[in-house]
C-alpha cells in the first residue's frame, strides 16, 4: 500500500511501515496528513476591505505577500475574488501541521 500510495518505507529492510511500531507508524501517518493539506482556504465570505484583512495562523499575525515567492505571509488567490487566501512558508508548514488559522476583517486604518 505504501508503494502504491507513492510513499514506500525508505528504511532499507521494508517497503512497507510495519504495523508493530506505533511510532513509526505515527510519523507516517503525520506525514502523509501533511502532505495532504493544502496552504489554501476559501473563505465564507470576500472581506469587505481587502486592504484591512489581517491572517494569523496560531496566534501569529503574518503580513500580506504580493505572492508566495516572496517568503513568508498570506495572499489572494488570484481571479478569486478575495474569496480564497493562500499560506506561505512558515505560516503554510503552521497550518499543515495542524495550528489554528484565524482571519479578522479590521475596520479601515485600524
Amino acid at each position: 500500500m505504501a508503494q502504491a500510495g507513492g510513499v514506500p518505507n525508505p528504511a532499507p529492510t521494508y517497503d512497507y511501515y510495519p504495523g508493530n511500531d506505533p511510532a513509526q507508524l505515527e510519523a507516517a501517518f503525520e506525514q502523509v496528513a501533511g502532505d495532504v493539506i493544502e496552504c489554501i482556504v476559501t473563505l465564507d465570505s470576500p472581506p469587505s476591505d481587502p486592504d484591512s484583512y489581517k491572517v494569523e495562523v496560531d496566534g501569529v499575525e503574518y503580513d500580506y505577500v504580493n505572492d508566495c515567492g516572496e517568503g513568508d505571509g498570506w495572499t489572494f488567490v488570484p481571479n478569486t475574488m478575495n474569496e480564497q487566501l493562500e499560506l506561505c512558508g512558515v505560516a503554510c508548514q503552521e497550518f499543515k501541521a495542524g495550528k489554528t488559522l484565524t482571519g479578522m476583517q479590521y475596520c479601515p486604518g485600524g
